[in-house]
């Protein structure tokens, strides 16, 4: 029974409050000094840009932009495809501008099927709508059929459109 000893009394732990203290205040200190020097700069005033007022050109007619994509435009005898696709193209810009009507996306199809149902109420001759059908026609055969189509009738269909174009009334009095 020697081996066993009595119980040591416990030893006293001091923690270092004081160091530990001092040492969060400082590191709270240089924290917040950081954190301010970030705020100022991400807070600071950008210097105010001087801008110039951009001029916005005025909005050209729309029959003045087809004739003169129309006129720009030459019949391809040897591909008419792309030459109705771009006539098609002219046409429906100018219907889209000219009276406001969403028919950007329409196919060929489509065109002529709303200027059968709606198109005689906006004062169109029937003389330059039927030339006009017939164009979107030409358009369809060439572009799905593969239909050559002479430079002659190509020139015809040119000059319908264009026809079209400048006998269509203007917008304020297709409006009423």
């Amino acid at each position: 029974m020697e081996d066993i000893h009595g119980l040591k009394p416990l030893m006293g732990m001091t923690f270092p409050w004081l160091s530990v203290t001092i040492f969060g205040l400082i590191l709270l200190l240089v924290l917040s000094i950081i954190g301010v020097i970030l705020w100022k700069l991400l807070k600071r005033k950008k210097p105010a840009v001087k801008t110039t007022p951009v001029k916005i050109a005025p909005q050209k007619d729309p029959r003045d932009q087809a004739l003169k994509a129309l006129r720009k435009l030459n019949p391809l005898p040897h591909d008419p495809e792309s030459f109705y696709i771009k006539l098609e193209h002219i046409l429906r810009l100018y219907l889209s501008d000219h009276y406001q009507l969403s028919i950007t996306s329409y196919t060929g199809s489509e065109l002529s099927q709303f200027f059968h149902k709606q198109a005689y109420g906006r004062h169109f001759s029937a003389h330059d709508l039927n030339a006009l059908l017939q164009v979107l026609q030409h358009g369809e055969q060439a572009k799905f059929a593969g239909q050559m189509f002479t430079e002659i009738l190509q020139t015809q269909d040119l000059q319908a459109v264009r026809q079209f174009v400048e006998s269509t009334p203007l917008l304020q009095q297709a409006v009423t």
